[in-house]
């Protein structure tokens, strides 16, 4: 029994150790949420990230925050995930067809028909 304890505490030990390593980040990226549809459809679409733990749009800043591991994902790819939505990473644009995909509502102004 006491060696069962010992080797629990052990891998306790190890379990906190090694996830000290895992850092996670914040990102706040310049977007172009226009509508709580847009919110729905960024914060759906970049938590599918593997390592993405947390989402957050703000409509009125143009502002996504995102939580994330950086063993498993980094700022690039995030950016790049959210302009295959439709949407507009700092200066990256939004990719083109998915940007017409979108919902009017989720369009920039100049853009809704």
């Amino acid at each position: 029994m006491k060696k069962f304890f010992g080797i629990m505490t052990v891998l306790a030990f190890l379990g906190i150790s090694i996830s000290a390593f895992a850092a996670d980040k914040e990102l706040v990226i310049k977007s172009t949420p226009q509508c709580e549809m847009c919110v729905k459809t960024i914060k759906k679409g970049l938590k599918k990230v593997d390592g993405v733990e947390k989402v957050d749009v703000n409509l009125e800043k143009s502002e996504v925050k995102v939580v994330f591991d950086d063993e498993d994902t980094n700022e690039n790819d995030i950016k790049i995930a959210l302009t295959k939505l439709g949407y507009k990473a700092d200066d990256m644009n939004a990719d083109a067809k998915a940007y017409e995909k979108l919902s009017n509502c989720c369009k920039l102004p100049e853009d809704r028909k």
